[in-house]
């Protein structure tokens, strides 16, 4: 360890002396404080943790140390001697020796023979004097393998929200401290860190004497006081009563866990409850069958972003947070609440009342289409509470599209259309994959307790432009004939045909490519090319995402004109959780393999002859960084000529066909006196992911 120490400190003091900026010096004082932290934990991979409201001690062979309540102990076992001349040891001899943990907890002596050989067993339990139990299981978390001293009752918060814990014994309230959130990626497999005080921790058990008669006694309950700490500083009360041991074993069920809605209030201002979170319990037991329990804090559901795009949130209901990252904001003229929340960001509801109100907006603005507002019509009601649950159809929503200029001749505004998306159950895929006969009534009949109830908005599939010229656009009289008769009847109910905007398109910083959000697999869409310099405007046949093969590279479906010419595209179609991403590529991309030079390409719409070499047309020149890519299209004879020129030497190539798969090498000749220089190798392979060659 000093080794480690001293080299980190010289480390740090030498960067520090190179860094003028103390923003970085802070930042690199923390890191180096993490990495030491996690090279400790490797080096003592097993740790005790005490949360039982009695302090206790252990031993390790011939050692005893303390083991004090809501503290954490990390250790290691010393390497067992081996007889032979030398220091002999045998490969392997370490892990065949038990690694024995003894606990002493008042006169009671807990033994673990072998602390590995416990990982993922079963809660054992012992009984102390006064009918106090005792209980201990083994995790592995991390790095560390974690043997954990417990009451009888353990609570976790799984929200977002902190909480005040209190417990009512004998007519008298006992604080027991800030229960605090669990990090996102930890959920429930944290461990305290050193001697971290339980006032400042996410898991805790209820000490142990508080809650003795709970075990033995059929009537005692345990009364629970929660105190959520929100960020306005408003004092709300809740209280959790604990049924009676046997009874809440009946009320819970194996595999069942039982869901307690607490209502939180200020009743000083009205006795009407402000914030409502769910306190969810699951009674696991020991091998001979004692029961063990936990009570999860969790808020009432959760809202979850799958769409690839950022999306504002906005409600006019109280207490709605985000699971991570910067809290609400609140809009000043409407006093509604408004979250912004990127890709896979969630937001916690703790609404009181049957059911909230949201209304969503894509937050980032279209590179390319039209802008679209916050969701059609009023807002969108969610139910909430224990046994509420959407359709399998979902929630239908839709992003109503808001050009800036309107002809007089054009459809009426709310008739113009917009980006259809959905909410919908977490355990429900897509809409397209909806069951239809399967009705409301039995679903809340198969509601599932042992999980926070999550809702997500997403859309039915995307589509992923890997050429950047081209938008997608919805046949409407499609949408007439699929939805006729159906529950969700269409967005437009007029037989005129209408003229609808081209679906928007917006960055994609996980793809980066362009992305659209597009309706769903049983609809017809066209692709349309967006004019360039004073070209055409052109749009494909009509298709379904469900037409387009799962298929890349060479395999992928070509894409035609309305007027049966091909178009140089192609579609290919990968599925994901949330549905289809519609991967439009061009025919042919070129990579220039240089890592140093730069390479110039010139594009020959006529290859020369030899009775008249100089008859060259130059239709497109294309300059390639070191190690980048284009695109390249077929002219109008449908091939592919290209001359090279790599400006740095001064060095050109003769024209070449590139439009068939195989490898040419190519002489590369001086510019001033054609005399060779070089060569280069041109190989025509299948593409991929990003085109078909």
């Amino acid at each position: 360890w000093s080794l480690y120490s001293g080299a980190t400190r010289q480390a740090t003091e030498l960067v520090a002396s190179t860094t003028k900026d103390d923003s970085n010096k802070q930042r690199l004082s923390r890191s180096m404080a993490a990495h030491a932290a996690r090279s400790l934990i490797t080096t003592l991979p097993y740790a005790l943790e005490n949360h039982s409201g009695l302090n206790a001690s252990y031993s390790i062979g011939e050692e005893h140390l303390q083991l004090p309540s809501n503290s954490t102990r990390f250790f290691q076992f010393d390497l067992f001697p081996e007889s032979g001349s030398g220091g002999m040891r045998n490969y392997g001899q370490d892990v065949k020796k038990p690694r024995a943990v003894t606990v002493f907890v008042g006169d009671t002596e807990i033994c673990i023979a072998d602390i590995d050989r416990e990982v993922g067993n079963r809660h054992a339990y012992f009984i102390l004097e006064y009918a106090t139990y005792i209980f201990t299981y083994v995790v592995k978390r991390g790095n560390s393998t974690v043997l954990h001293l417990s009451s009888q009752v353990e609570m976790y918060n799984l929200s977002s929200l902190p909480f005040r814990i209190a417990i009512f014994k004998d007519d008298t309230s006992q604080d027991l401290g800030h229960l605090s959130p669990i990090k996102k990626e930890k959920r429930k497999n944290e461990i305290r860190e050193g001697n971290e005080p339980l006032s400042s921790h996410a898991i805790f058990g209820f000490p142990a004497p508080l809650i003795s008669g709970f075990a033995v006694d059929s009537i005692e309950n345990i009364q629970i006081q929660l105190i959520p700490v929100t960020n306005d500083n408003s004092e709300l009360f809740g209280t959790l009563i604990v049924p009676p041991l046997q009874q809440l074993i009946n009320m819970t069920g194996p595999g069942k866990d039982t869901v307690f809605e607490v209502s939180c209030s200020n009743w000083k201002e009205t006795p009407f409850p402000s914030l409502v979170a769910n306190v969810r319990t699951n009674v696991s037991f020991t091998g001979d069958s004692h029961p063990f329990i936990q009570l999860l804090i969790e808020p009432r559901a959760i809202m979850v972003n799958k769409l690839p795009i950022k999306t504002l949130v906005r409600t006019p209901m109280p207490h709605t947070y985000r699971t991570e990252g910067p809290q609400h904001q609140v809009d000043d003229e409407s006093n509604e609440i408004v979250h912004s929340l990127n890709h896979n960001e969630s937001v916690e509801i703790f609404t009181p009342g049957p059911s909230i109100a949201l209304s969503m907006k894509l937050a980032t603005s279209p590179i390319s289409g039209t802008t679209t507002g916050w969701t059609d019509g009023v807002w969108k009601i969610i139910p909430l509470g224990k046994t509420e649950k959407l359709s399998s159809q979902g929630l239908r929503c839709l992003f109503p599209f808001e050009p800036t200029s309107q002809k007089s001749n054009q459809a009426p505004f709310e008739n113009i259309g917009g980006i259809e998306i959905f909410i919908l159950e977490e355990e429900d895929a897509s809409p397209d994959f909806a069951d239809k006969q399967n009705s409301l009534e039995g679903r809340k009949e198969n509601f599932n307790e042992n999980s926070t109830r999550t809702l997500v908005f997403t859309a039915c599939n995307v589509a992923v432009d890997h050429s950047g010229c081209v938008l997608f656009k919805e046949e409407f009289e499609s949408r007439i004939g699929d939805d006729k008769g159906k529950k969700d009847q269409p967005l437009f109910s007029s037989p005129v045909p209408v003229t609808l905007f081209p679906l928007s398109a917006f960055p994609s910083p996980r793809s980066r490519r362009r992305i659209s959000l597009l309706p769903r697999s049983s609809r017809m869409i066209r692709v349309i090319l967006q004019p360039v310099e004073g070209g055409t405007k052109r749009q494909s046949k009509p298709f379904t995402v469900s037409d387009v093969p799962l298929l890349e590279g060479i395999d992928s479906m070509p894409i035609q004109w309305s007027d049966n010419t091909q178009s140089g595209l192609f579609a290919y179609r990968e599925l994901t959780a949330e549905g289809s991403e519609l991967h439009i590529i061009p025919e042919y991309i070129m990579f220039n393999g240089l890592n140093r030079h730069f390479v110039r390409i010139q594009q020959i719409s006529n290859m020369p002859t030899l009775l008249d070499p100089l008859n060259v047309t130059r239709a497109k020149t294309i300059t390639l960084k070191p190690e980048s890519t284009s695109q390249i299209k077929r002219d109008k004879s449908n091939s592919i000529v290209t001359q090279l020129e790599i400006p740095d030497l001064s060095g050109v190539t003769d024209p070449v066909h590139v439009d068939t798969v195989g490898l040419k090498i190519c002489i590369l000749k001086s510019k001033v006196n054609s005399e060779p220089i070089g060569s280069l190798a041109i190989q025509t392979v299948t593409g991929g992911k990003d085109s078909c060659l």
